[in-house]
This record gives C-alpha cells, structure tokens and sequence, in this order.
C-alpha cells in the first residue's frame, strides 16, 4: 500500500497554509479589533456619556445604543484574550486547557488558532524537548520488552479499563514512556515526535483512553500527562523510522504454535507494511523480502496481484513462509524510547494514517545488552481479537486458551479469526464463532447480501458476456459462509409473523416483545412483561421465556407474506455463556448507548447495520447512518441503508421524518434508526433528545456512543463495546458477549461486494457467438415435417443416469404447476432415436409429426473424441485417468458417497483446481471455521491416492512429496468433467448451428449445480464462472433449437433450459427463453405457468422481474395477466 510519506510536500503545504491563517487571523484579533474597538470608543464616548446623562430626559437614545455596541465588543475582546492566556499555556504544558464557564466559543476559537499555529513549531519533540533531546532520533532508541516489573505495574489496564483493540489479531504492539522534560511533553508533541503529524494525537488518546497508568491514575484524554506514563501506540500508527520488535525467548526452541515454526498466513490489515507484517512475524522487518517473495504475482481475494513491496491492499491474504532463524535478542529500555509489546496488554485498534514501508529501513539500533525479563503474564485478547484455533482435529492435546508462560508469543494465526469449538451438544445446531466477532443471523445477512448481488450480477450482463469474480474467495467470507444459518432467521420470521396473524385474528392488541433467544434446542421470545399469558404459537417457558414447540403451526411462506413484519427491529446483540443467539427488540429500549473507542463502537454499528439491512423482517425500516458506512448503501442490493456525514444533517432528517408521519401517518408507518459511530457533541445530543421525546408513539430509535449523550438520556440502556466478555443488560436481565463485525473482516466483505458491482466484461473467443435474445417473439405454428432434425447419435460415453422416457410433459413444467391436469398436452409420440431428451415430447399435433426421425442429408458433426483424436492423439491414451466431475456434486470414481468420500471428493476438486498448495492452506480450504489437522489431510490425500490409482507408467495419479516443503497437487493427466464441457462448448460455438449436437453433450454433462448445493468456500469463484456458461450454453441451444430449419427442435429447447434452471433458478434469460418456447408450440397454460413461478423466484429473493421480462410476459399473455406483487 503505497501511502504518502509524513514529510510529502502536499501535507506540509497545506499545514503551512492553515498556520499562517491561523496567524494572521489571531494578529487581526490581538491588535486590529482593539484599534477598531479604540477608535470607534473614543468617537463615540463624549455624545455616548452625554447621552447617557439625559437618557430619560431625551427621545434620542441612539449614541447610547452605541456605546453599549462598543461595550459588548470589548468584552468579546477580552473573553478572547483570556481564553487565548489560557490556552497556550496549556498547550505548551501537555494540558488541556480548562473550560471556562460562559466563554465556550472563545475557548473554541482560541484553541483552533492555537492548534493551527503550533503545526509549524515542532520539529523533532514540538515544545517539549530540550536541545539534547532533538540529537536522538526514534531511529536510535532502542526497542524491547518490558521489564516484569513495568509489565506488572501496566497490568491493571486488561482489568480495570477497556482494551483499545479493535483488530481481528494480536499485532506486535509499541509503546512510549512519557519523559521528565521542559516544557513537558504533550500527546501532541509525541504524535510529532514518532509520526511527523501531531493530529495524530488522537489515535493515541483513543489507544489509552481510561487505562491505568503505572501510578494509579486513570488516563483521560482531557486531563494532563505525566512523566513515567507508559502510553501504548496504535498498531497502524506509522512511525518515521520503525524499528524492529526483538521478543525474549526462554529457550533456543520456538514454541510449537508461535509464528517462528508454524508457516500461515496474514490478513492485511489498514496500516500494514511488508515491514510491520515482519516485525510482527518475525521479529526482524529487515526480514520482509521473504514475505514478499512468497507471496510475489500471487491473486489476492480482493483482486490484484503482489508486485511491488511498497503496495500492499487491505483485506489481501499473505503466505507467511517459516523463519529460518530465530529472533535476536532485545536491548534495554530508557525513557522516552518505544518499547516492544507486553502481552499482557491489548493491543489497540489500528489508525489510518500510512505504515512504514519496507524501504524504511531503521538505522543504527540500539547497543546490545542484556535482555529483560519476560513477563509471565499471558496475553489477554482485546475485544476484536479472536482466540487461538481450537478446530483441528489434534486440538484434543492442547488446552483451549493459552496457558501462563514466561516466553511471549502470539498466535499461530495472527490475523486469521479462528472459531470457537462448539460443545458437542450444541454444535449440530448453532456454530458460535469468532469470525470477525459475527455470529449466526449476521453470517447468514452478510452471506445473503453477497449471494443477492452475484445473482444481480448475472442477471445483468449480456449472453456470453463474463462476469467480474474475485479469484480467491476471501477469508472472512469463507468463514462467514461457514457460520451461516439462513434458515434460523426465516423459522423466526414465520413465528413472529404467525404470531401477529393470531392477535390480529382474534382482536388481541400485539404483545410487546423485548428480545428472542435461538438456542440449539428452541426458539424463544421474551415479552414485555413477565406475567403475561403466552400467545400461539408460542408456550410457556421458563423464566417469563416463550418458547415455540417443534410442532406449532406456523403459517406458509406465502401467507406470511401478507403479514407485516411486527417487530422490524429485532436484531442480534451478542450471545450468552450457553451459546444462544439473543436478538434484542430495539424499539422497546429505544435509547442505546455505547461505550468505548471509536473503533470498537463503529464495529458494533457495522453489525446492526449489515445485519437489519438484510433481514428478512427490517424491509420496511429507514435507517440511517453516521460515523461509518458511508458505501453500505451503494454496498448492499437493498436500500434501506442512507449515510449522513454530519451530526446537524442526521438531526435534520430525523426532523423531517417525524413532521412526515404526523402530516402522513399512513404513509410512514416504518420505524426510524439512527445508528451514530461518531462522537455527539452536547449540543446535538440535547437536540436529538428533544426530539426523540417528542417522537411521542413514532418509532424512532437511537443507537450512540454513551459519552456526551448519556447525560440527556439517563434511562438509555449502556453497553460496553470495549469488551468481548460477558456484560449485564439490564432489558433482559442476563449476561452477554457483545456482536461486533471487525473492520479487517468488513474490509473483505465489502470488496467482494464491490467485485459484484463491476460491469461484466465483453465476451472473447467463441464465446462471441454466444446468440442474443431475439428481438421478435416466435410465431406460435410449428415447423413442418420436412425440416426435422437430423439424428446424430451420441458418441459420448454415457456414464450418467439416462433421462427418464416418455413422461408425457416437461418435468420442470409439471412440478412448478399448481394444477398440471390444466395443461393442455398433445399425445406423444414414438420413442426418438436422437439424443434429445425423450421426456420432452411435442406440445402440438404438427410438433408430433416433426419428431419423426429422418434421414440424415448431412455429415454429422464430429465427436469429442473424434476432435480429441485429430488435435492431440496423445491424449486419448489418458481417457482412462480418473474424471473428477464438479459439474454437479462433486463425484470422483472410487470414492464412497458416504462417509469422508464427499470430503475427499472436494479435496480432489480443490488440487484439481488450486494445485501447488501448502498443507496449512488446503487445511483451511477444507473447513475455514475449523481447519483441517495435518494428519487428517495427509489421511485424506492417502485414501485419494488409494482410489485414482497408477498411471499406465505406474506412476501415481496423486504423487507422493519428496521433500516437506514439496506443494500438493495431482498427475496432470486427471481429467474433470469442467473441462470437456469448455472444450465441447467452445468447439460447438465456433461451428455455428451446426454443431448443436456436440452443446447438448456438452450440457448432458451437467448434472446439477456446480460443486453441488452447498459448495466449499474455495469453489465460488469457479462455480460462479462454471453457472454463467452453463446458462449461455442452455440459452445457446434454446435459440438455435427454437429457430426454423433443420435444427427445429422445442423438446430439446426445453430440456436446455430445465437444465440451465436447475444450475440457477434465477436465470431470467432462460425463462424468457422458456416463455418463446411454449408460446411457439401453443401452450398458453404453460405461458401461465411460467410467468407464476419466474415472479416467485423473484419474491422469494427479494427482487423485482427485470424490464424484459416484464415486457414479455406482457406481450405474450396482457398486461392483465401478469402475477401481483411487482
């Protein structure tokens, strides 16, 4: 990530230009005001007392009112020179200056012309350093470890006081010992020292804001810092000259699960540098070449490839190869100098400003001495900081949190949220994981979102055009996908719904309900009040619980949807200590504050947003954001979502809301929220206060950080996001950890969600040919019996099932009818001899004659083998090496289809694929929440040799390593069903019409959805590629099939298009393919039919028809005709 440097000539000018402002403005205020206010007091002062002497005497009291003008003036003046006598003071001491009552704009003003000024002043230590300081460069302090004791006098703060942490891993972690200097040292004046930019102060008082300093107090931004202080420095925070972090080993073996022996890999994260990820790594950023020549040209998941050390991408996964070395050892600590991590303090949040590239070489380190003791304090994760993987299968050996050691370390993993391991009674049902802090409903909104704009992003591209697909599926998707239950959040939808029908049924009002709770065993709500009765379809529970029985009657999906969603802001807010989702009813406490950094609140916010901005019951609820989300509603295929940037603009839109619903109450029934990241000031807090208690009965809820706001709201209910550990909320009465979505994890998110915005790309090669949508509809009569279709036999081997003969009626047709007696059919006629399908038969008597078999008049075009013989004749000796085959579940021959064979089956398909991989990444490629063990890989590639077996040359089809660092991969002569579908695809498309045959084998392969139902992770790429051919071949043979000539064939037309369907239900070109289809043979049921379902698919998934489909079924049936809802 190639980040302007401190010094860059941009940045200085600008400061240089606000400063002098800032000087010139204050030299007009300190010495042209006063001469003003001089001269225009001593005009007006004679007529002014005259005046004043005969006030009740005269009618003229103008020079008066003059004079009490030059009067306020003065006093302005000399509120602002106070203000100013006060504050520079304490800027130059390090101390906020303290506020003085009825002089808060002066203050104001004061303070920015200050700020403004002091930019240029400082050069190495600002005010604070004397002459001998400025000698010594951040360069030359050297870097260690704590000592135990200032370990121990720092520990109190992972207790007593928030971490700061806000990232999914535990980064090396620098701090800085306040110094006894004159004038005293300032956090802005350290800001300028270690970065070059005192602004950055803030990130360092966020970083420490309320830890417990080493004597005793409290650390508050607002309040003085004293000399000894141990300050810690955000992880992003880009110091000029960084300099390598030397832990203190307790032997000459690294610990079995630190970065020195275990190879993984490395989430880039906003601030990282090849150099900092060395560092961090290795202990030695000297030691970045390594990094950066394992991971050169590889595709990243977000896009691009590694090519320069100095660009780097958040979001990117790096190989992090095994060290050769150990780390050297540390050099003592002196005041004033950046010390290395203790592990028992959290690391805080990352800050934006640019990382240390790898060319920033530290100059001469520190003399060596000898080491610091090592604190025997183990590390305790901050909030967003996931804990050490427990998933592998040999994770029985090793306790599940790290045990208290002498020797710091980190995880082996440290930017890859590992998952909580899940009780064995509880992990069936509900998988509880630390993936960026997400748990189920919100996996599920965030794996929805990106399913929802892939499948818009088919649906908008062209035949033959490609579409934009990451190359990797990202880590933090992976993960999620993993962890997602759609089906929890739709069974909760359907009850609470049910719900709301009875009360409506039977004139009850509807309950209040304060929370829900999805447990492994149930589905429980909690209700307003404890005493009241239980309503169905829910039953009494325990503790004022209801709980919905496994055999309740729940309204269909259909009915629901009639049914207003009757609590829209029900949304996760952390889990309990047995595992259970709790969602909480926003609306009930309506006031939410949070408390913490800035990072961590926005982490919070990020959740409730992504995850109501998906949800299947928040359709109809305005949200609104500020602080954060700015690209959430461009982001997600909903539109829910609007982003403010100022406070005054989120106020005003609430305003405008509410004047709304009183002057149109029908019209704005749906609720308000406002989810505010940024820090409110007392002003804005006051004004949303009085609005929100003048919202009387509207909905409006407000979700905010609790300092400045919650004095204007004493009853609001206060959570801590600072930390994951269990907290009381009051609403519920019980204890819980908090959701939060980690910035690193939405970082991935929101770039493959930007992939799917991309336009697609134009069509190459043969796919070129792919034919367009027909401008003109199908005439409905049939073609006659002379041109019928020339039957070339099929030299395909036929290792698939046979399709089922003479069902007498499209099987697609039939199912999605409501009433298949109402489809009018013609009799069938005798068995064809072709390869097209037989349970297709003509809808018309003149179709019937058709399908006679005739006589060929031309040379059939060549085989696939006849092909492969002529291009490469070597390649028919390897027609007998194993056939991976994805092009529906993924099936190898050989391998049971129970037991691990499914699993060894996709391990196949992932060397097929990704070959060249190490053991660690294919463990994780297999299970991203709980990564395969080491020897259960090596069990499943040895059951995988077992089954391929040798090649004519006894060589094996899976090789054996010869060395351990030897990648993983097959024989080059495996083959995969993927690629004779391109090759026949491909050939057939070149041909033209012609070679229709050779597309039909080609789609004869296809044996359902890629990878199947539930693909791996790995495989979405390669199955979003492998669906858009599919539904170009399918949509290929429809029009060459529907077309007249000697190629006319609506039987087969309709087969290509149930097996495009049943790859992608939602391919609306297919439909609009199958509605010419029957509308040619003159089956207007079954254009009925047609047009019931494609709107179905389309409400199941939230979207409206596209414009041409809309447009055809129009035309084909009335605009009367078309289905409700769109």
């Amino acid at each position: 990530m190639a980040l302007p440097r401190p010094a860059s000539r941009l940045r200085t000018l600008s400061a240089v230009l606000r400063a002098l402002a800032a000087l010139l403005t204050l030299a007009a205020l300190l010495a042209g005001l006063p001469w003003l206010l001089w001269q225009a007091t001593a005009a007006l002062l004679p007529g002014g007392m005259d005046a004043l002497s005969h006030l009740f005497t005269r009618s003229d009291t103008t020079n008066v009112a003059l004079l009490f003008v030059a009067a306020i003036g003065w006093t302005g003046w000399l509120s602002f020179v106070v203000s100013l006598l006060v504050e520079i003071p304490a800027r130059l001491s390090g101390r906020s200056a303290p506020r003085l009552p009825g002089l808060r704009l002066s203050q104001r003003a004061a303070a920015t012309l200050v700020g403004s000024i002091l930019v240029l002043l400082p050069t190495g230590t600002a005010l604070a350093a004397p002459a001998t300081a400025h000698a010594v460069t951040a360069a030359q302090l050297p870097v260690q470890n704590f000592p135990a004791a200032t370990a121990q006098l720092a520990q109190p703060a992972t207790s007593t006081a928030p971490a700061a942490d806000t990232s999914p891993a535990p980064a090396a972690q620098h701090t800085y010992t306040v110094r006894a200097v004159r004038p005293a040292e300032s956090l802005w004046s350290i800001a300028e020292h270690l970065t070059g930019h005192g602004e950055l102060y803030t990130t360092i008082a966020a970083a420490n804001e309320g830890r417990t300093m080493a004597d005793g107090t409290t650390f508050r931004t607002n309040s003085p810092i004293q000399p000894g202080w141990i300050l810690q420095l955000p992880a992003g925070l880009p110091l000029l000259n960084p300099t390598p972090v030397h832990a203190q080993p307790t032997s000459t073996t690294p610990a079995a699960n630190t970065p020195a022996s275990t190879p993984h890999r490395h989430l880039v994260r906003p601030g990282d540098s090849l150099w900092t990820i060395a560092e961090r790594e290795y202990h030695d950023g000297a030691r970045y070449q390594e990094i950066f020549d394992a991971n050169r040209d590889k595709p990243q998941p977000t896009g691009g490839r590694l090519s320069d050390p100095d660009e780097l991408e958040v979001g990117w996964s790096l190989d992090i190869p095994t060290p050769a070395a150990p780390a050297p050892a540390p050099a003592p600590e002196s005041p004033g100098h950046i010390a290395a991590p203790t592990p028992g303090i959290p690391a805080p949040g990352p800050a934006a400003p640019r990382p240390a590239t790898p060319h920033d070489t530290p100059r001469a380190q520190g003399s060596s001495a000898a080491p610091a003791p090592p604190t025997a304090t183990p590390a305790q994760p901050a909030p967003s900081t996931p804990e050490p993987p427990t998933g592998s299968a040999n994770s029985a050996s090793r306790p599940p949190t790290p045990a208290p050691s002498t020797t710091p370390s980190t995880p082996a993993t440290p930017t890859t949220p590992p998952a909580v391991q899940p009780s064995p009674s509880t992990r069936q049902h509900i998988q509880l994981t630390t993936v960026a802090g997400a748990f189920a409903l919100l996996a599920a909104a965030i794996t929805g979102a990106l399913t929802l704009r892939r499948i818009l992003q088919r649906r908008r591209r062209a035949p033959g055009e490609t579409i934009a697909i990451a190359e990797e599926t990202t880590l933090a998707a992976a993960q999620l996908s993993e962890a997602a239950h759609p089906t929890l959040a739709d069974e909760l939808d359907l009850a609470l719904r049910t719900l709301a029908h009875h009360a409506q049924a039977d004139n009850r009002p509807l309950p209040v309900i304060r929370a829900a709770r999805i447990s492994g065993q149930a589905i429980e709500v909690l209700p307003g009040a404890a005493d009241t009765d239980a309503q169905p379809p829910f039953v009494e529970g325990n503790d004022s619980w209801w709980v919905l029985p496994t055999t309740a009657a729940l309204l269909s999906r259909e009915e629901a949807t009639s049914i207003t969603a009757p609590y829209p802001l029900l949304t996760t807010i952390g889990a309990t200590e047995d595992d259970s989702v709790v969602l909480l009813n926003l609306a009930h406490p309506r006031i939410v504050l949070l408390e913490g950094a800035a990072e961590q609140i926005r982490e919070v916010c990020i959740s409730i947003a992504l995850e109501l901005g998906m949800s299947p019951w928040a359709a109809h609820v305005e949200i609104v954001t500020l602080g954060f989300g700015d690209e959430l509603p461009h982001l997600l295929p909903t539109s829910r979502i609007a982003h403010k940037r100022e406070p005054a603009h989120a106020v005003r839109d609430l305003g405008d809301w509410m004047l709304t619903a009183y002057q149109q109450p029908e019209e704005t029934a749906q609720p308000y929220l406002l989810l505010c990241a940024a820090e409110l000031d007392s002003d804005t807090a006051w004004q949303l206060a009085e609005a929100l208690d003048k919202a009387g009965g509207l909905s409006v809820t407000l979700v905010a950080p609790a300092a400045q706001t919650s004095q204007h709201f004493p009853d609001a209910e206060i959570l801590d996001a600072s930390t994951s550990a269990l907290q009381d909320l009051d609403t519920l009465g019980l204890p819980l950890r908090l959701q939060r979505l980690d910035e690193a994890a939405f970082q991935q998110i929101a770039g493959q969600l930007r992939i799917s915005g991309q336009p697609p790309l134009p069509a190459e090669g043969a796919w070129q040919n792919v034919p367009a949508e027909p401008a003109t509809t199908p005439a409905t009569a049939a073609p006659a019996a002379a041109e019928s279709p020339c039957v070339v036999p099929d030299a395909e081997d036929t290792t698939q099932d046979p399709a089922p003969a003479n069902l007498g009626a499209f099987p697609a047709l039939v199912s999605a009818s409501t009433d298949p007696a109402a489809l009018h059919l013609a009799p069938t006629g005798p068995p064809p001899s072709s390869p097209r399908p037989a349970d297709a038969p003509a809808t018309s008597s003149t179709e019937a004659e058709a399908s006679e078999p005739a006589p060929c008049t031309r040379n059939p075009a060549p085989t696939a083998h006849e092909e492969t013989d002529r291009r490469d004749p070597a390649q028919t000796r390897d027609l007998h090496a194993p056939e991976i085959s994805v092009l529906g579940p993924v099936h190898v021959p050989g391998l049971s289809s129970s037991g691990h064979g499914p699993r060894t089956a996709q391990l196949a398909a992932l060397l097929f694929f990704k070959p060249g991989r190490s053991a660690d990444t294919l463990c994780a490629d297999m299970d991203p929440l709980n990564p395969w063990s080491k020897k259960t890989l090596d069990s499943r590639i040895g059951d995988l040799r077992r089954s391929f077996g040798d090649d004519p040359h006894g060589t094996p089809y899976v090789p054996r390593r010869t060395a351990r660092e030897d990648p993983y991969r097959l024989s080059p002569h495996v083959r995969c069903d993927w690629t004779r579908f391109t090759q026949l695809a491909e050939q057939a498309l070149a041909g033209g019409p012609a070679y229709v045959h050779d597309l039909e084998r080609a789609l004869h392969l296809v044996r359902g959805k890629p990878f199947g139902a539930s693909p791996p992770p790995w495989a979405e790429p390669h199955q979003q590629e492998m669906t858009t051919r599919i539904i170009d071949i399918a949509h290929t043979i429809a029009i060459w099939r529907m077309t007249p000539g000697p190629h006319h064939d609506l039987a087969a037309a309709r087969q290509a298009v149930a097996t495009g369907l049943e790859v992608d239900e939602t391919a609306e070109i297919l439909y609009r393919d199958w509605l010419r289809i029957e509308h040619a043979a003159g089956n207007r049921p079954g254009l009925f039919t047609i047009s019931t379902r494609v709107q179905q698919i389309s409400r199941d998934n939230r979207i409206p028809l596209d414009p041409e489909t809309e447009h055809l079924i129009d035309h084909l049936l009335g605009a009367g005709q078309r289905a409700h809802g769109f």
